[in-house]
């Protein structure tokens, strides 16, 4: 019983440890409220993610603000695929951004399936940064069944582009779900509040608002930050032999 105290007492300062290292400088007091990204501290990295709700985006507006890379979705699930993956990709590239392709996995389909409708609709040479897999959903599957069919994802990615893909979810997610079952994978952790992370592990990218405002796109978008000791080319795909 002591022993089981103390184990318990430990995980609970090591998590507060982990909130206690979170920038607070990225913060407002309300970041539901749109967070202008030219507002942010310049010695800050952030990047957007967009998909079709963004609609149709001014690259070259958007390459006149502080936004520093750009994730895409590309893929959900076994079969939908963005309608402006290919527009958007295309575009933050002639703009002169460094670009990545993310998931949206499912629990209603395999992970082969998944990763099959991600590499035909994602062309290798068109990335610059490693994939990412957004993980937020358990339906349908018991959490080791998540964890099962989310490791063979990430390791069909792993074998098909030479690294591991970033797992975005959510803080409540990965502390209830995750845990450390993917610590081989760099981690954006998304939490909308000023009071820090609060995840038992290094993390690489915080999204920390979902209510962004970049010129030349309508309406708020997801910002993500860089951890302090994280470089782009830290998320960059390793080059080819």
């Amino acid at each position: 019983m002591k022993k089981t105290m103390i184990t318990v007492l430990l995980a609970a300062l090591s998590i507060t440890m982990a909130c206690a290292s979170a920038p607070q400088s990225l913060m407002t007091k309300n970041v539901r409220h749109l967070v202008d990204v030219d507002s942010l501290p310049s010695k800050r990295t952030c990047g957007i993610d967009v998909s079709k709700h963004q609609g149709l985006i001014d690259w070259q507006q958007v390459a006149q603000t502080k936004v520093a890379f750009v994730y895409v979705k590309a893929t959900e699930g076994a079969s939908l695929v963005d309608p402006r993956y290919k527009e958007n990709i295309k575009g933050a590239k002639k703009a002169g951004f460094k670009v990545g392709a993310y998931h949206y996995f499912r629990t209603t389909s395999s992970p082969q399936d998944q990763f099959d409708n991600f590499i035909n609709a994602v062309g290798e040479d068109e990335l610059d940064l490693i994939p990412v897999v957004d993980v937020e959903e358990k339906r349908n599957w018991s959490s080791q069944e998540l964890r099962d069919s989310l490791r063979v994802f990430v390791d069909l990615i792993d074998h098909h582009f030479g690294c591991k893909p970033i797992i975005y979810t959510g803080e409540k997610f990965y502390n209830e779900f995750l845990g450390e079952a993917f610590n081989d994978c760099m981690l954006n952790v998304a939490k909308y509040t000023a009071n820090g992370l609060c995840v038992n592990r290094k993390w690489q990218l915080w999204q920390f608002s979902e209510s962004g405002k970049v010129s030349g796109i309508k309406g708020p978008v997801d910002l993500n930050a860089l951890d302090d000791r994280i470089k782009i080319e830290d998320i960059m795909l390793p080059e080819k032999d």
